[in-house]
């Protein structure tokens, strides 16, 4: 081991790891998002559509159309809402618990790891 290593990385490698780490967590909100607008999408399939009976007049049947449509908008955005953070969630338990893992180690070999708080979000 050259004496620049520390725990088998040279001080590069550890500067890339830190940088690896912060774009999983950048990425981890790119994903989050993406799932969570694909879900969105899907919602769109199930929006009411506007109906009215024979023995209803339009004023009527908008105003039952727009309290179905509040509702279904309501209910759309709850739902996305609840997926993006649980997705998040997960996902960045998932990197911070990297992150950690890789900080102590890093500490039991001298080195002071940190991933620039910036980069989380």
């Amino acid at each position: 081991m050259n004496n620049q290593e520390r725990g088998g990385l040279t001080p590069e490698e550890w500067k890339d790891l830190q940088q690896q780490i912060a774009e999983l967590f950048d990425i981890t909100i790119r994903y989050t998002e993406i799932v969570a607008m694909e879900s969105d999408r899907i919602w769109d399939k199930d929006r009411p559509k506007f109906v009215k009976q024979r023995d209803t007049n339009v004023d009527a049947a908008l105003t039952a159309y727009q309290k179905k449509l509040k509702q279904f908008e309501e209910e759309r955005s709850a739902a996305y809402s609840k997926n993006y953070n649980k997705l998040k969630a997960d996902s960045f338990d998932r990197v911070a618990k990297i992150e950690k893992y890789v900080e102590r180690l890093a500490a039991a070999v001298g080195v002071n790891f940190f991933v620039d708080s910036d980069k989380k979000k």
